[in-house]
């Protein structure tokens, strides 16, 4: 099975700018204000610089390949078959930190609209439920994407 890169360049910026401010907009004010006070719009600056460089090394390495497959593709073509095995299953995991991270925000803003306190259980299944959907989708999307790039 080939994978059909359909993402174009303009629309991968935009999806990263949307995820970027779509997730880090709602916790991340708040708390570099609790932590840094008035300097925390500086703190965003250069988090904003330290991305754009990691962005701009990415896109570089990306310009190198016509295939598909990331930063596994990557890894494996510059260390082996190995490496990039073990960059696959990373990026999985991260994929499903993030999912799980966000859910946990969600659940944060959630719990603080609802007029009942939810005990342990119940906000621990319903994280559960929140975050069981998108991991579910990401484990097939990702493990389809290593088995065909094998």
């Amino acid at each position: 099975m080939t994978l059909v890169r359909s993402i174009g360049r303009w629309t991968m910026t935009a999806l990263v700018i949307n995820c970027i401010i779509g997730i880090g907009i709602f916790g991340l004010p708040g708390e570099l204000t609790r932590l840094l006070g008035r300097a925390s719009p500086i703190a965003m600056v250069f988090g904003a610089l330290g991305m754009a460089i990691i962005m701009a090394c990415f896109a570089e390495v990306a310009s190198q390949f016509s295939e598909t497959g990331g930063p596994y593709l990557y890894v494996r073509t510059s260390f082996g078959r190995f490496l990039g095995m073990q960059i696959g299953w990373f990026h999985l995991l991260i994929d499903m930190v993030g999912v799980a991270i966000c859910a946990a925000l969600f659940m944060s803003y959630l719990t603080k609209f609802l007029p009942w306190e939810l005990n342990a259980w119940q906000r621990a299944s319903l994280l559960a439920v929140v975050i069981a959907i998108p991991t579910v989708r990401t484990v097939l999307v990702s493990v389809v994407a290593l088995l065909s790039a094998t």
